[in-house]
């Protein structure tokens, strides 16, 4: 058996050449917590280069529920890549950072979180507006997907009829973040992208028979859009469940994978709980990634949580 020494005799690792990194330097900015007034800020070029921008406005959060029923995950902002952008020295590019919609106490319906911002001095500017934050229904007798269908959402029939997908946009919820672009060419840009959940059995709290379907902007981790979906919970007695589901289906997406397995109970100080108020304004989304939708249980409320606050990211090459 070859020893460890041996081993590492015969692989040099200066000879090693890194692919698979950008090249540059890299500056991001993202939201900063709940400070919904802190969004603000300014990059001076450190040298003469080139500069590419790519960004990501405020995701949908998702909304509040006290009684027996189920919500739709938030939707996303909209995305833009530039293309090369020569810069001087001393140059500067401001901005400001979407935040998610933090208003956790409105029942149903969050609205729309704010859109990100940047100005390139001398060359234009672009605004990627918020996306829309998930719809939460009651339960009044029925099927949740026939609930939603009822109120005019955009739903797909699969199987029996109380069973489809429901998708995250109505006739009277029809808002789709857009870019608004001046002086500046871009390479990609997408306009916001609809979440939306499957609805597989007639009772709202068989959970284990939904999954959501989560909408991820590009450039987190594919250059297109993905989607992410998870099976819920099968416990049926506690608001806020499927968060360590959703959590690791984010992670699995990286081609970098770690696992978490987050406490989701609503006893004993649990790290995480729907029913408690404060959730509804814990940023626990990464930027630009939606919120998953509330699962509240009777008597038992879902504050929901805030979706990914908006991001920048510059990525400078020095001539």
């Amino acid at each position: 058996m070859a020893s460890l020494s041996s081993l590492l005799g015969n692989k040099s690792l200066a000879s090693v050449a890194e692919t698979n990194l950008a090249q540059g330097e890299v500056y991001l900015y993202a939201g900063n917590g709940s400070l919904q007034e802190v969004c603000d800020f300014c990059w001076l070029a450190p040298a003469d280069g080139e500069i590419v921008i790519e960004m990501w406005g405020a995701a949908g959060s998702s909304s509040r529920m006290c009684c027996c029923g189920m919500g739709l995950p938030g939707n996303t902002g909209a995305y833009a890549k530039t293309q090369v952008i020569s810069i001087e020295q001393g140059q500067f590019l401001c901005g400001c950072v979407g935040h998610s919609c933090g208003n956790a106490s409105s029942l149903c319906f969050r609205g729309c979180s704010n859109p990100t911002e940047i100005c390139v001095e001398g060359v234009g500017c672009i605004c990627a507006e918020g996306g829309r934050s998930g719809f939460s229904r009651c339960r009044s007798g029925g099927s949740m997907y026939c609930c939603f269908l009822s109120c005019n959402f955009c739903g797909t029939r699969i199987g029996s009829s109380g069973c489809g997908i429901i998708c995250n946009i109505s006739s009277s919820y029809s808002f789709v973040p857009d870019l608004n672009v001046d002086g500046i060419n871009l390479d990609k840009c997408y306009p916001g992208q609809i979440s939306c959940m499957f609805f597989g059995h007639c009772n709202s709290e068989c959970w284990r028979y939904h999954k959501p379907i989560v909408a991820i902007p590009p450039g987190i981790f594919s250059e297109e859009v993905s989607y992410v979906t998870y099976f819920m919970d099968c416990c049926c007695n506690r608001s806020g469940q499927a968060w360590s589901g959703f959590k690791n289906a984010l992670m699995g997406m990286s081609t970098t994978r770690s696992y978490v397995s987050d406490q989701d109970f609503c006893w004993d100080s649990g790290i995480y709980c729907g029913c408690r108020e404060g959730t509804g304004c814990q940023p626990m989304v990464p930027p630009g990634i939606p919120a998953p939708g509330s699962s509240p249980c009777s008597s038992v409320r879902d504050n929901g949580q805030y979706g990914g606050h908006g991001a920048i990211k510059i990525r400078f090459k020095r001539n």
